[in-house]
């Protein structure tokens, strides 16, 4: 495995200050801070030009830690996780604990446990989650890889983690359903 131990030191200086990182997932790169700082996710979205509106994905590290975060996950969720190929982002309703300006008019919340270890290390270390949101401005193409990220974007993150930019292997979003407390599935993305 890869020593990005430094990395992770350099990203909780970046999110501890309320700044703002570009790092690699386990589904396409990201862009993201504090999930519990409105401050951070105001400039957040201030830089991506995005509606304070739009859904963001948050990223936690284990199921806990989506417990602590979400005040009722169906227990679906946990099967759905285990069953599912690829990564999987569940939209969950009555979020808790994070930034209010996170939470959709719906009250509802888009979480990811993460699988990259890098993110789980940071997340751990950190204690709180991060938004995992791609990393392109509103509106604009979705990059496949560190080298499709629009270089405007690169220069206005507070850091960019060096670890996987090289990578070759072209990424994917993430699975996308809302599993609401009643039981009600709905598949947003597959």
């Amino acid at each position: 495995m890869t020593d990005f131990r430094e990395e992770v030191k350099n990203s909780l200086a970046v999110l501890n200050q309320g700044g703002i990182i570009i790092y690699p997932t386990d589904t396409l790169w990201a862009i993201g801070c504090d999930a519990t700082s409105a401050t951070a996710v105001e400039k957040l979205c201030k830089l991506l030009k995005r509606p304070m509106t739009t859904h963001m994905t948050v990223l936690v590290d284990n199921d806990a830690r989506l417990q602590q975060y979400i005040s009722e996950v169906p227990s679906l969720a946990f099967e759905l996780m285990d069953l599912t190929i690829k990564p999987l982002t569940i939209v969950y309703e009555k979020p808790r604990y994070v930034a209010d300006n996170l939470i959709a008019p719906d009250n509802t919340l888009a979480v990811r446990v993460c699988k990259e270890p890098y993110v789980i290390n940071l997340l751990q270390q950190f204690k709180r989650p991060i938004v995992g949101t791609i990393a392109c401005f509103h509106n604009s193409k979705v990059p496949k890889s560190f080298t499709d990220i629009d270089k405007d974007l690169i220069q206005l993150a507070d850091y960019v983690v060096r670890y996987r930019q090289h990578d070759k292997i072209t990424a994917k979003q993430s699975g996308l359903m809302m599993l609401k407390n009643n039981g009600e599935i709905k598949v947003i993305r597959e």
